[in-house]
């Protein structure tokens, strides 16, 4: 697993809302509430349709925001 595959969703207001990493377990993907929202400390093990109704039902945005330290 690389640093570049872990990608984030935003919510419409552009807040970063969740971590995603891709395949972390076979083929699910482990989704992670950040610190400061409402879904703070919070898992899930989703396959693709589950991830893709829960960035649907939320309105979310996907996209890649990589701090230095993640390539370290």
């Amino acid at each position: 697993m690389d640093a570049f595959d872990k990608y984030y969703l935003f919510d419409h207001d552009g807040n970063k809302m969740f971590s995603v990493t891709p395949h972390f377990k076979d083929v699910r993907h482990l989704v992670v509430g950040l610190k400061h929202t409402k879904f703070n400390g919070r898992r899930w093990y989703l396959d693709d349709y589950e991830l893709k109704t829960l960035i649907d039902n939320e309105q979310m945005e996907l996209g890649h925001q990589t701090s230095l330290f993640e390539y370290i």
